[in-house]
């Protein structure tokens, strides 16, 4: 900690089944470090789930040349709550504007959530308690993505999240509001 202790494993062919992830987590430990981005590896592990991800523990690792993936597009808002799940580890991007509706983890974990179609309302702000006020909710859960900094760290220095792909500074600030097109990162469940 607070380094995620592993990498992100796809096969950049694919097994030709769009409703099937092809990339999984793969855990190393403290030695997460010895695979670079692009780098083609072989491993040998276990199959688990941890806290509601597939992953493999590795056993061995063997880095066996370099490569590259195409991300995989995905848009907003999604059919359904698990459409993501056939995308679970894999790089995509979201071409689409997406906007800023919440930094309250921006400073503390390094999250920002983002939607499509503009800033999330809090349903019961907009309408009344209960099947209305549900409703919206399903449908704001359809169009939210939170994006992460990848570190487990609490209150890190600097927040890498502001505009411009530049630091966060009293200068360089994120608003809601404010949106971002052609997202591009591994999609992860935690």
């Amino acid at each position: 900690a607070p380094a995620l202790r592993g990498f992100y494993l796809q096969d950049a062919s694919g097994d030709g089944v769009a409703t099937t992830s092809d990339a999984v987590f793969i855990f190393d430990g403290s030695n997460g470090d010895r695979v670079k981005l692009g780098d083609v590896v072989t491993v040998t592990g276990t199959v688990g789930e941890n806290q509601g991800q597939t992953q493999v523990s590795a056993s061995a690792v063997t880095v066996c040349g370099t490569g590259t993936v195409t991300p995989t597009d995905i848009t907003f808002p999604l059919a359904s709550t698990t459409a993501l799940e056939q995308v679970e580890g894999m790089l995509v991007r979201v071409p689409q504007a997406m906007t800023v509706t919440e930094t309250v983890f921006l400073g503390r974990f390094g999250e920002v959530t983002v939607a499509s179609g503009g800033r999330l309302a809090q349903p019961t702000n907009v309408t009344t308690p209960g099947a209305a006020a549900l409703a919206l909710q399903a449908a704001n859960d359809l169009r939210r993505l939170i994006i992460d900094d990848a570190s487990q760290a609490q209150n890190v220095d600097p927040i890498v999240f502001a505009r411009g792909g530049l630091p966060l500074s009293a200068s360089n600030t994120l608003r809601g509001g404010d949106q971002v097109t052609g997202l591009v990162g591994v999609l992860t469940f935690t």
